[in-house]
């Protein structure tokens, strides 16, 4: 069974400030404006071409270390956030690269929590 690239809400109401909060602290953004309120959705998979890095160097060291049989799916989700509508890698560069160099397109993904410094 294939794991779904999104989660979608269909509607929160614009008056409910919690629920909004809620959805948004787990990942969710807002697709759309609805009647009263708005659609969101998390992304569970993503295009790599899609994820900007916010490393720009990578260790020849550390990428001669990772194994990561890709044709079996050992590939963990790699944490982004967005940002002023833009997904970032907060981690696992060298890992998304070895994805890259395997010729994967898409790479599962998971809303980083920790606050950005």
């Amino acid at each position: 069974m294939r794991t779904p690239s999104r989660l979608a809400v269909q509607e929160i109401y614009d008056f409910n400030q919690a629920s909004c909060g809620l959805v948004e602290s787990a990942g969710f953004y807002p697709i759309f404006a609805r009647e009263k309120g708005r659609a969101y959705a998390l992304d569970l998979i993503m295009p790599l071409a899609q994820i900007q890095p916010s490393q720009f160097y990578l260790s020849q060291e550390k990428l001669d270390g990772i194994s990561i049989d890709f044709t079996k799916q050992e590939l963990e989700p790699l944490p982004v956030k967005r940002m002023d509508g833009k997904v970032f890698f907060t981690d696992g560069h060298s890992r998304a690269f070895k994805a890259y160099q395997a010729g994967l397109s898409e790479l599962p993904v998971y809303f980083d929590l920790d606050e950005l410094d």
